[in-house]
C-alpha cells in the first residue's frame, strides 16, 4: 500500500514543474522535480564507549578455536555502546537537540513548537506501549502535536519519510520531527553468547555488528533558508514476503535468527531495477551520483554491488566500520555525517545528488533520491 502511494504521488508530480522558495518571493526552480517535503535539519548521537570486536573474536576463537575476521567479512572493527543508565529518550533527545541546533542555522526563525508530528521510528522500544515517540513528546513538552511510532527493522525511518512526505502532501502536518534510537548491543551480546555456548557461529555472528546511537530530522515543506535544502526528489519502497524468514528477532530475550548470506543475496537481486528506475525518474546518472549512502550492513557487498553499477568508491559513504550495524539509526546517521564531511571539505553543500539506499529483514527495500537546491 505505501509503496503505490509513494509511486502514484511522485509519478503524478514527475513531469510537472514544482516551484521552491529559495529566498523571500517564490521563485520557480526550472526542469527540476521534487517531492512534497525537504529535510530541514538533521542530528545524531552515539555512545564514547568503544567494543572492539577484535576483543571478541580473540575470546571466540581461545575457547572454541574458531577464527572469525569481521572486518573483512563485512568491514566493521568497533561499535559504540552504551551504558547500563542511558534509555532510549535520553539518545534521542541528544539527536533532536542537535537536528533542531541544525535546522535553527540554516532557518533561524525555526522555532521548537513549529513542530506538530513526532515519529519514533527504531527497533528498540522503551515499553511494549505506549508508542515510544510520546515519551519525546512528554520531554519536548509539544502540546497540540501528533505523536506515533513507525518500526519496521531497519527500514524505520526511511517508511517513515515516506509517510511524512505524504502527510505534507496533504497539509495535514507542517513540522515532523523523525528520531530513532537503538540499543543494538544487547542483541550482539546475545549473540556472542549463544556462541559461546556453541551455537553455529554462522547463525549467530551478523547480529555481533548491532551498535548503538540514535539519529533525529526535521522534515517540512520549502522555505526560504540560509543555505539550501536537502529536497525528497523521489522514492521507491517495495517489500518481498517470500524472505519474510530470513532475519528474525522474536523478543528481547531471544538472539537473533538470520540467514545473511540468504538476506544479502535476495537484497541485492531486487534492489538494481529499482535504483535504475530511481536515477531514470530523476534523469541522473548513476556513475554522476555524488553521495551514496547505504544501510551499512556489509561493507564489502555495498562495494561489490557499487562495482558493477558503476558508482564511484570514493562517492560512497560508510559508518560500519567504526559504528557497525545501528539498524533503523545508519542511514540517516550516514547521511548526517556525510553531510559534515562535504560542508568540512567544500565550506558548504552544492547541489549535491544523493541516494539513500535502505534494506531490512522482511525483505524490505526502500529507496529515496534527495537533492541538495542551493538558496541562490
Amino acid at each position: 500500500m505505501l509503496s503505490s502511494i509513494s509511486r502514484m504521488l511522485h509519478d503524478k508530480n514527475s513531469d510537472e514543474k514544482i516551484t521552491s522558495e529559495k529566498s523571500s518571493d517564490l521563485e520557480e526552480k526550472k526542469d527540476t522535480f521534487i517531492g512534497n517535503s525537504c529535510i530541514l535539519g538533521l542530528g545524531r548521537w552515539a555512545p564514547s564507549s568503544l567494543l572492539h570486536i577484535a576483543d571478541l573474536e580473540k575470546k571466540i576463537e581461545k575457547k572454541l578455536g574458531t577464527k572469525l575476521n569481521l572486518k573483512k567479512m563485512v568491514g566493521i572493527e568497533n561499535i559504540h555502546i552504551v551504558d547500563k543508565d542511558t534509555t532510549l529518550v535520553s539518545m534521542g533527545m541528544e539527536a533532536i537537540n542537535s537536528a533542531i541546533e541544525d535546522t535553527q542555522k540554516n532557518i533561524p526563525t525555526f522555532k521548537k513548537s513549529d513542530i506538530d508530528l513526532i515519529i519514533y521510528c527504531g527497533v528498540s522500544r522503551e515499553n511494549l506501549e505506549p508508542a515510544t515517540a510520546v515519551f519525546f513528546h512528554k520531554e519536548l513538552e509539544l502540546n497540540g502535536a501528533t505523536a506515533f511510532d513507525i518500526t519496521n527493522a531497519c527500514l524505520g525511518m526511511i517508511d517513515a519519510m515516506f509517510v511524512v512526505d505524504s502527510l505534507i502532501a496533504t497539509g495535514r502536518y507542517k513540522n515532523a520531527l523523525l528520531v530513532s534510537s537503538e540499543i543494538g548491543s544487547h542483541i550482539g551480546n546475545m549473540a556472542f553468547e549463544s556462541i559461546m555456548a556453541g551455537e553455529d557461529i554462522r547463525k549467530h555472528f551478523p547480529a555481533m555488528t548491532l551498535g548503538d546511537g540514535s539519529v533525529a530530522m526535521v522534515i517540512s515543506k520549502a522555505q526560504p533558508s540560509t543555505n539550501g535544502l536537502l529536497y525528497f526528489k523521489y522514492g521507491i519502497r517495495e517489500t518481498f514476503g517470500q524472505y519474510a524468514n530470513l532475519c528474525i528477532i522474536k523478543d528481547i530475550h531471544t538472539p537473533m535468527s538470520i540467514e545473511a548470506n540468504k538476506l544479502f543475496d535476495a537484497a541485492l537481486e531486487k534492489y538494481p531495477p529499482m535504483l535504475i528506475e530511481v536515477a531514470n525518474k530523476c534523469k541522473w546518472v548513476i556513475k554522476d551520483i555524488d553521495m551514496y549512502i547505504p544501510h551499512q550492513a556489509s561493507k564489502r557487498a555495498i562495494e561489490e554491488g557499487a562495482k558493477k553499477f558503476g558508482i564511484r568508491l570514493k562517492n560512497i559513504h560508510f559508518t560500519i566500520v567504526d559504528y557497525g550495524n545501528m539498524a533503523s539509526v545508519s542511514l540517516p546517521f550516514t547521511l548526517s555525517q556525510g553531510l559534515d564531511e562535504k560542508i568540512k571539505q567544500n565550506g558548504k553543500l552544492n547541489g549535491e545528488k544523493i541516494i539513500l539506499a535502505g534494506f531490512g529483514s522482511g525483505l524490505g527495500v526502500g529507496i529515496i533520491a534527495l537533492e541538495h537546491i542551493p538558496n541562490e
